[in-house]
């Protein structure tokens, strides 16, 4: 069998607030390539599942899946009171939440389900404005919180099982307005974000910030990359799947 590409080839990006679905560069955050101009809502954060490599939205009230190549959006259901405004799943293929300053538990992280967006709630976060979380596969268990605002900003470690918030603080270059959409590189071992501008910026695990030095005249929130499921495998024999349940007994 050959081997699945890389992931992370395909970053995604939501618009603020609806309209265009894209794919953007991963290190400059420029767009490449428009899959839809008509995802319209009020879309904040979006996380693509490792499990089923299907992409999830939040619109702050309620919890979506989204067609990565029409853009078709499909309800799933609502969060209850809690605003919900970035999504990042674990590497088991459990969804999490981070609420804004508004609504029931602002401020906060919480579990999500899947099949019917109720929310559990975790733990709360520091920090009031700009907040944004990603998974990082290489510390399972752990889940980083940045809520980068014009007044306060905030880089924290947080441990899903005991809820223990580590402060990390952030350094290197400023970060110009609120932060959007926070999403882990594997590929760079970093983690990347939009500000409220179309600013881009990578951001190390130790809190150093460093601009792309390019601007993106559509302000993007959801950031997510692609998931193995979501990768085609070419096997030795030409096919592109590992179904066999159709193959013949010839088939050597």
């Amino acid at each position: 069998m050959l081997p699945a590409p890389a992931v992370a080839e395909t970053l995604y990006a939501l618009e603020l607030n609806g309209g265009d679905f894209r794919v953007v560069d991963r290190a400059t955050g420029a767009d490449v390539e428009t899959i839809s101009t008509t995802v319209f809502g009020s879309w904040r954060g979006i996380a693509m599942s490792p499990v089923s490599g299907i992409l999830y939205a939040t619109d702050v009230g309620s919890l979506f899946t989204l067609d990565t190549t029409s853009g078709e959006t499909v309800e799933i259901g609502p969060f209850g009171g809690a605003l919900v405004r970035d999504l990042t799943f674990d590497g088991a293929g459990q969804l999490y939440g981070v609420t804004g300053a508004q609504g029931s538990a602002a401020n906060s992280l919480h579990a999500i389900d899947t099949a019917t967006g109720a929310v559990t709630f975790l733990v709360a976060l520091n920090g009031n404005a700009g907040h944004c979380i990603a998974y990082d596969p290489e510390e399972p268990g752990t889940v980083y919180h940045l809520a980068a605002g014009l007044a306060q900003q905030i880089f924290e470690r947080v441990d899903l099982g005991s809820g223990a918030i580590t402060p990390i603080g952030l350094a290197g270059d400023p970060i110009l307005s609120p932060s959007l959409g926070l999403v882990y590189d594997p590929l760079a071992g970093l983690f990347r974000f939009f500000d409220a501008q179309g600013r881009y910026y990578a951001l190390a695990r130790d809190g150093t910030v460093t601009a792309a030095g390019t601007q993106n005249p559509t302000v993007y929130f959801g950031l997510a990359f692609d998931q193995p499921t979501t990768q085609f495998v070419i096997f030795e024999d030409g096919f592109e799947s590992g179904d066999t349940s159709a193959w013949s007994a010839t088939v050597p």
